[in-house]
């Protein structure tokens, strides 16, 4: 295989791969920030931030449905084809990838299985956007075919929340297969090449699709909320005055909460009722995916190493999105750096939010 970790198409033949193309939108629209202070960034920062933020069309990669038979899979997702082949894309980023020898494969799997399994999966945001919308996708390919869905095991934390996302989207408890250290050799095994860009491209349909099936299953009422995802208790990316962040937002009605403490179905019933969501570049923030149209989001971010992740999923949904990038306390560290955010210049993003919520609901702003 090649270094990238997207599978290609002169890599099919190697691993004894069939392709078949995806039938996905590959372009939709994209809209700039309602604000970004780009001029807090610095150097290529500014200059990357600035042309990405500019679009107006998000284009996503051609994309494959890649068949194997007789893969092996091992340590909790890695792929070896029926060749000794390693699939790239599943372990971009892993260390000590040790493929099991022939007589060390334990399991055999005789019924046709779509792996869910890509790097970064382990993240609570990278679930949600890139693995979940693949459901959709394979039932697409597959619809007379009964197929199981192949999923980690671990992190442990995390089994609930895939058992019951995957449930939303209509795949029963016998039609998951865990994902554990036992190598297991599967006679047929579909797994898809890639949905994103990280972190600026999604598929468009699958988040859409994942989306309205949470809201239909979880219930919850209209749109009255604010929000502020407090990340107390972090060990990166910390918000180092968040008390005089809180302190402005408490007087504007905004409620704190700290979403990792929830389960699933409690961060979508929460979500689903929020007019404005205000928070850091984290996990937790993809919850804005269960947000209404039109939902307020304001993401803080250090001005070093920031993602596009959070403003493309809020154009995605509808959502009037903002950037307040703050100064970071070690810009070494990029993305996960603490940082700093303006008090001042916070309430005057949030303040012209609320005022556009106030003018779309025939109110004086609150």
């Amino acid at each position: 295989m090649t270094d990238n970790q997207i599978f290609k198409t002169e890599d099919a033949a190697a691993c004894g791969a069939t392709l078949r193309p995806l039938a996905r939108v590959q372009t939709y629209p994209s809209m700039m920030p309602q604000f970004a202070n780009v001029e807090q960034l610095k150097g290529h920062w500014k200059s990357r931030t600035e042309a990405i933020l500019k679009r107006d069309i998000a284009r996503l990669p051609s994309a494959f449905l890649a068949t194997m038979r007789n893969a092996v899979v091992f340590q909790n997702g890695f792929v070896r084809s029926e060749q000794g082949i390693i699939v790239q894309e599943t372990i971009v980023g892993a260390r000590d990838v040790t493929p099991p020898q022939e007589d060390r494969v334990v399991r055999h799997e005789p019924r046709p299985t779509a792996l869910l399994r890509k790097a970064g999966d382990s993240d609570f945001a990278h679930w949600l956007a890139e693995l979940l919308p693949r459901v959709r996708e394979f039932r697409a390919m597959f619809p007379q075919q009964a197929i199981q869905f192949a999923v980690p095991a671990s992190p442990a934390d995390m089994r609930p929340m895939r058992q019951r996302t995957l449930e939303w989207l209509g795949v029963r408890d016998d039609e998951i297969l865990w994902l554990g250290s036992e190598p297991t050799r599967f006679d047929l095994l579909h797994f898809i090449t890639v949905n994103s860009i990280h972190s600026h491209t999604h598929d468009f349909t699958g988040l859409r699709h994942v989306s309205a099936q949470a809201r239909a299953k979880v219930p919850h009422g209209k749109a009255h909320r604010r929000l502020y995802i407090s990340r107390d208790g972090a060990t990166k990316r910390r918000l180092l005055n968040e008390p005089d962040i809180v302190s402005q937002l408490t007087k504007r009605n905004f409620t704190i909460v700290a979403p990792q403490s929830m389960s699933i179905d409690e961060q979508v019933a929460l979500f689903a009722e929020a007019e404005m969501v205000v928070g850091t570049t984290d996990a937790t923030m993809a919850n804005i995916l269960w947000a209404p149209e039109h939902c307020e989001v304001v993401a803080l971010s250090p001005d070093h190493g920031h993602e596009f992740f959070f403003w493309d999923m809020a154009g995605i949904r509808d959502q009037t999105f903002s950037f307040l990038f703050g100064d970071s306390a070690d810009p070494s560290q990029l993305g996960n750096a603490d940082f700093t955010a303006d008090p001042a210049l916070l309430c005057r993003i949030v303040d012209a939010a609320l005022a556009r919520i106030a003018r779309r609901q025939g109110k004086q702003p609150a």
